[in-house]
């Protein structure tokens, strides 16, 4: 009944001692948690992520806010 995007289940089963996963997407390095969203399509996040830095590359910004209301990247 919760207005909620919820991604687990009441019970969380750990099947490792790893805390974090690193992954690399072309020359970034990105730490994923057991909770945070990742674009498991390895060559779309890549171009996600080439299309951020080329933006940000063009406009030069003195900041950059997040206003993603989530966990993980996009």
């Amino acid at each position: 009944p919760n207005h909620a995007a919820i991604i687990e289940g009441e019970e969380e089963i750990i099947l490792s001692e790893q805390k974090i996963i690193w992954d690399q997407y072309n020359n970034l390095d990105i730490c994923h948690t057991p909770q945070s969203f990742s674009q498991v399509n390895h060559l779309i996040a890549s171009a996600l992520y080439d299309k951020a830095q080329q933006v940000i590359a063009n406009i030069q910004p003195d900041g950059v806010i997040d206003l993603y209301c989530g966990v993980g990247c996009f």
